[in-house]
């Protein structure tokens, strides 16, 4: 059999779709009010201008590597999703935890979802029960948003472009029916 380019890429492909139906992830469903999962800190927050307000947070007691954990608030809300990855130093000591290709939920007071934050470089903004009002683009460098989609009834209206955020300078294209 002659190796050529298209046998090249055909076995490339072969290779990738076999690692990925046949790789595991393991992946946990928590929840914020268990004790054996969480530790829960409430923490006091001063700001100069206001009130002391009490804030309660939660953090992953012993998480696992490489595993794709769901946490769930105590109302049974999604508000957190993504792989546990571990950052380790020369000698493999670790010395920092973090959600990789994290998903973050946010809900409104009556319990719909709210905005979906995704890694910090897209939100996507809800209203009413699962309508998109809209979608906000972020640049993973500079973390200045570069383009803002607006729709209506889950359908794209217009595009903000943006040329410089902070002066409010943006080109606007229409979503032509």
């Amino acid at each position: 059999m002659v190796l050529n380019s298209k046998n090249k890429i055909v076995s490339v492909a072969f290779l990738i779709a076999f690692n990925l139906l046949f790789s595991q992830v393991d992946t946990l469903s928590v929840f914020q009010a268990d004790t054996l999962v969480f530790n829960k800190k409430e923490v006091i927050i001063h700001r100069p201008c206001s009130n002391p307000e009490l804030s309660v947070y939660y953090e992953l007691k012993s998480p696992k590597e490489n595993v794709y954990y769901f946490v769930y608030n105590p109302k049974k809300q999604l508000i957190k999703e993504g792989v546990v990855v571990f950052k380790k130093d020369e000698k493999g000591n670790v010395f920092k935890k973090y959600f990789l290709n994290k998903k973050r939920y946010y809900y409104k007071t009556n319990g719909y979802l709210d905005v979906i934050n995704h890694d910090g470089i897209k939100s996507v903004y809800y209203k009413g029960k699962n309508e998109i009002k809209s979608i906000r683009y972020i640049d993973a460098t500079s973390q200045i948003p570069t383009r803002e989609e607006f729709y209506r009834k889950n359908k794209l209206v217009k595009t903000k472009v943006y040329t410089n955020f902070y002066a409010n300078k943006y080109y606007t294209v229409k979503n032509r029916k």
